[in-house]
């Protein structure tokens, strides 16, 4: 009788035991999905920050990318800019000493009268018009330098018509006429003209 009763409490026991263990198991089903929804946020959430991030590099490399394209123009353009001012002047700078050597010249053919002296004259004459075609090029996209350059083409143009009018003079009145017209003083004021406007149009800028 015993027996039966210690069979019977340990069927009841093993199905208590069993019911624990299947309410367990329900328990663990009921949280397992919520657990996966977590979990799932959670890796979204992660993949969502790492796409931000690249995204956010790809926007600062684009904009480095744009400011150092930006600022390499900039620097082109000033370099173009530099290189187109020190031609310019170099022009200038030649043209002026082209006159010079036209001036003496014309004066060396007034006080010898020998022919020779007038070499230099013709080639000068021939190379300013040279460089003012070329500083025509130069200052071809700025206005203010294209005025400021008609001007000293008149003065050039000026001057130089005075020496071969000298010359002229030289050859059909004699010595004396033409020494007249050197002490005029017109000879030098053109050239001090010219001399004045290229330091005050150009090389001062």
């Amino acid at each position: 009788m015993r027996n039966v009763n210690t069979a019977c409490e340990i069927k009841q026991i093993y199905g208590i035991n069993k019911y624990c263990f299947n309410f367990c198991d329900l328990s663990r089903f009921l949280r397992r999905p919520s657990d996966l929804i977590f979990r799932s946020s959670m890796k979204l959430a992660l993949e969502r920050q790492i796409q931000l991030a690249f995204l956010f590099a790809f926007l600062l490399l684009l904009t480095i990318g744009f400011f150092a394209y930006r600022n390499a123009n900039s620097l082109n353009e000033a370099l173009k800019l530099e290189k187109n001012t020190q031609e310019i002047l170099l022009q200038l700078d030649d043209t002026f000493i082209l006159a010079i050597d036209a001036e003496a010249s014309g004066r060396g053919y007034v006080i010898t009268g020998n022919e020779t002296f007038l070499e230099p004259y013709v080639q000068s004459e021939e190379k300013i018009s040279q460089n003012l075609a070329r500083l025509r090029l130069l200052v071809e996209g700025n206005p203010n330098e294209k005025a400021e350059l008609a001007k000293l083409e008149a003065l050039l143009t000026e001057k130089l018509n005075f020496t071969k009018n000298l010359i002229d003079t030289r050859r059909r009145q004699g010595f004396e006429a033409a020494i007249e017209k050197v002490n005029s003083g017109e000879g030098k004021k053109l050239m001090d003209e010219v001399r004045f406007s290229i330091n005050r149009d150009f090389a001062e800028k």
